[in-house]
């Protein structure tokens, strides 16, 4: 080994000597770390933070301005009632609308609603639905409630038309995905058999207390329904008004009878919405001026009411406007009809 570098191998050794001796001495010369308490009385613990906390805490402070709609109220009717118009505090009343779906009449209806902010309740006949199941639907889509009332519209016997209540259930089921709740019987037809079915089908028949006359015929005008209208509304009703068949002088008539109802305070519902807010009020069985059997069978407008849904389809039919795919409709719904009438005999 040369002399240079054995020098080079003492140096190295010399100082390392006095690094480990200057350590040691610096470790004797610093006091000890105090010792560390686990459960720290200053110092809380760490707290675990979710990370949706922390993503909250980011963006600060929310805030909901709009609060959640209250629940609906509890049903005030059974499967089964039957309701003819319902004690309310203050003004409220429900529109309502027979006989349709109807390209005549539906839409004008449907507009003056839209246009006042207004909900009402329109009871279906089953052949006008599976003719126009579009109108029916766009009734859905505005917000409005759907009603049964039966599938042929005819005859005026309670036994027939509660034969009817659980096809015309499905037929507007199947076109729109609603499953009404309420019924009313073409002609205000009163029976024990028409309230049985109601029952099993988890409906209630809803009836009025307000006289109308947009049924009769000859049609009375659409100032003479407003004036009518003016006179006779009354609190916690549920007004029986027609948007079914050939053109009809309601449908102008209607956004100016709104109009008196909102000018007056009333709040305006669907028929099972008015129910619900209220005490409901039963309907009479029998009519005072009709014998027990004629109860059973006849109608508040027997004789009077001209509509006739058979008649209404071949009308729209002779219509060269018509496409073919509603016309096919009609046609399908004209063989039920009469099929339908050759078992009612008639």
């Amino acid at each position: 080994m040369t002399p240079s570098r054995r020098q080079f191998l003492k140096f190295s050794a010399g100082v390392g000597v006095g690094l480990v001796g200057g350590a040691r001495f610096a470790s004797a010369q610093e006091p000890p770390p105090d010792p560390v308490d686990p459960i720290d009385p200053i110092d809380p613990m760490p707290v675990m933070v979710r990370a949706d906390a922390l993503d909250q805490a980011t963006r600060g402070q929310q805030v909901q301005i709009n609060p959640p709609p209250p629940p609906p109220p509890a049903n005030r009717w059974s499967p089964g009632d039957f309701i003819s118009n319902v004690v309310v505090e203050n003004r409220h009343m429900a529109f309502t609308f027979d006989d349709g779906p109807s390209p005549s009449n539906t839409y004008t209806v449907l507009r003056a609603l839209r246009d006042r902010g207004a909900k009402a309740t329109f009871f279906l006949v089953g052949v006008n639905v599976r003719a126009w199941p579009q109108i029916a639907r766009d009734i859905v889509s505005e917000g409005h409630e759907l009603g049964n009332h039966s599938i042929y519209h005819t005859p005026y016997r309670a036994s027939s038309l509660a034969s009817q209540i659980r096809g015309n259930q499905s037929i507007i089921q199947q076109e729109t995905g609603v499953v009404p709740v309420v019924h009313r019987a073409p002609g205000l037809t009163r029976g024990s058999s028409i309230l049985f079915t109601c029952a099993q089908e988890n409906l209630y028949e809803c009836h009025t207390h307000m006289g109308t006359s947009d049924y009769v015929s000859p049609r009375w005008s659409s100032s003479r329904l407003i004036s009518q209208f003016s006179s006779n509304l009354r609190n916690g009703s549920f007004p029986i008004y027609h948007d079914g068949g050939p053109s009809r002088p309601t449908r102008y008539a209607v956004g100016a009878m709104v109009d008196i109802a909102l000018a007056r305070g009333y709040g305006l519902h669907t028929a099972t919405g008015l129910v619900n807010i209220g005490t409901p009020v039963p309907g009479r069985q029998s009519y005072p001026f009709l014998s027990r059997a004629d109860a059973e069978h006849a109608g508040h407008d027997v004789n009077c009411c001209p509509y006739d849904a058979r008649a209404g389809l071949l009308e729209r039919l002779e219509n060269p406007t018509v496409k073919h795919a509603e016309r096919s409709r009609i046609v399908e719904q004209l063989a039920m009809f009469d099929d339908h009438l050759k078992l009612e005999g008639e």
